[in-house]
């Protein structure tokens, strides 16, 4: 594995996004994009399996499934004003 740091891609960015979001891969997302995917759920459950990892359960960190684009939106227009 190198350490070399790197931005993510677009699909991978996406996949991840849909990682966290609880939401379903992307077939047309490259291969990179799977293996962030496939990683942040691996992850995100490990980390279910001990949610005291620091300190707080992890439930609430996850956003719910129902937020919309337009709720982010408007949650990123409020902070950056």
């Amino acid at each position: 594995m190198s350490n070399e740091q790197r931005s993510l891609t677009y699909d991978e960015m996406k996949a991840a996004e849909a990682a966290f979001q609880g939401r379903a891969f992307n077939e047309s997302w490259s291969q990179a994009a799977r293996t962030v995917y496939d990683g942040i759920l691996a992850a995100t459950r490990k980390l279910e399996r001990s949610p005291e990892v620091f300190g707080a359960p992890l439930a609430n960190s996850v956003p719910a499934e129902t937020e919309t684009a337009r709720d982010r939106d408007e949650i990123l227009t409020l902070t950056s004003e």
